[in-house]
């Protein structure tokens, strides 16, 4: 399978004479036509139920360190390499960032590559592309003191927990900003930004780091004296295997939270849904939601075909990056169906009556107008 790899060395590549980067697209956009054409894609199948085809969407695959969401057609590319490895991994890694935090992967271990721009060339018109590797989370190990293998699972979250800090501390200083906001909701904001300054310098501290470059660049004037408070009741600095399991146990708290608060399972409609782009956004919204994906027979075998259309066209054409345009289509039409879904969601918690359906459908397309 052209998606879904093996390496006996995860950390090299074997040296092609091709371009590695137009190799990578017309791979994976094989498999996606491929996985379109035998029925294997992920927004495709499903279980039969009052006559409909329901598939219960998984959350998206995000990246185990920084848990960033990988989007649009590199999302689909995932979903379906993993689904036909027979994976159950929803997160990823990349085996750079694994090296750096000190994570090992196994040998032979399967991966994807995917393709990301990185920076826009003025001289080309055109974004400079990046090859990513991502492996499978469950590939990926640590070595204890005694130098055997053991599960990453402290390493991921605290690396993870150090990656989301500033989006956490950044959010906080705008609440703590806000005209609306108390002065004991301003002061508990503050205080919860030192917090998190304090894990930032106990990590810094234990790892070698610039602790006082630290605290110069993002300890704000109003934030130093909780931060001295903090420090003051809590002289010691944690170990680093202290540190893992506190960010472990944090994560492990939170995802019993949100097991317990959790209401009953969102069901997002595609019935009726003939265009590509109205019916896989709606796939990648269900997927956010973690909810069920309800489609019928006729619409989906309808969507197959013109996805499969397109992808030909693509390739007779010789333009892969359509595809990707696709993926960045069906993006923006999947917050456009959360964003409905969450206003009527409620709205209906505020016993509005809702006339309008969950999802609204999407303008329909001639196939030629389809930009994929």
């Amino acid at each position: 399978m052209s998606d879904v790899n093996t390496s006996t060395n995860p950390g090299t590549a074997a040296p092609s004479k091709k371009n590695p980067y137009k190799e990578a697209i017309l791979n994976n956009c094989t498999a996606l036509r491929d996985a379109n054409e035998n029925g294997t894609a992920c927004y495709l199948g499903g279980t039969e139920r009052d006559g409909k085809l329901v598939i219960k969407a998984e959350k998206p695959i995000t990246n185990a360190i920084n848990g960033n969401e990988i989007r649009g057609t590199n999302q689909l590319i995932l979903q379906n390499a993993f689904k036909a490895a027979g994976l159950k991994d929803r997160e990823v890694v990349v085996y750079e960032q694994a090296e750096k935090n000190g994570i090992l992967i196994k040998k032979n271990s399967p991966y994807v590559n995917i393709t990301l721009p990185t920076s826009f060339n003025k001289e080309t018109n055109s974004w400079n592309p990046n090859l990513i590797r991502e492996f499978p989370k469950s590939s990926c190990f640590v070595l204890d003191k005694d130098g055997k293998p053991m599960s990453p699972a402290g390493t991921f979250a605290l690396a993870k927990e150090n990656s989301e800090r500033f989006s956490k501390v950044n959010k906080n200083r705008a609440f703590a900003h806000n005209e609306k906001t108390t002065p004991e909701q301003r002061d508990k904001l503050l205080e919860n930004n030192a917090y998190e300054h304090k894990r930032a310098i106990d990590y810094l501290t234990v790892t070698g780091g610039n602790v006082e470059e630290y605290r110069a660049k993002n300890v704000q004037e109003a934030e130093k004296s909780f931060l001295e408070k903090i420090e003051a009741r809590n002289p010691d600095v944690p170990t680093l295997d202290q540190q893992k399991g506190r960010a472990l146990a944090s994560e492990k708290r939170l995802a019993e939270y949100k097991k317990e608060h959790s209401t009953e399972t969102p069901v997002i409609d595609a019935t009726n849904t003939r265009d590509p782009v109205d019916y896989v956004g709606k796939y990648m919204a269900a997927c956010k939601l973690e909810a069920e994906f309800v489609t019928d027979k006729e619409s989906q075998k309808e969507v197959q075909s013109r996805i499969s259309q397109n992808l030909q066209k693509n390739f007779d054409e010789n333009n892969y990056d359509s595809a990707f345009t696709f993926g960045a289509e069906c993006e923006e039409r999947a917050k456009a169906v959360i964003s409905d879904f969450r206003k009527q969601s409620h709205e209906q918690q505020r016993g509005v009556a809702v006339e309008r359906p969950i999802t609204q459908e999407r303008p329909e397309q001639t196939v030629d107008a389809i930009s994929f």
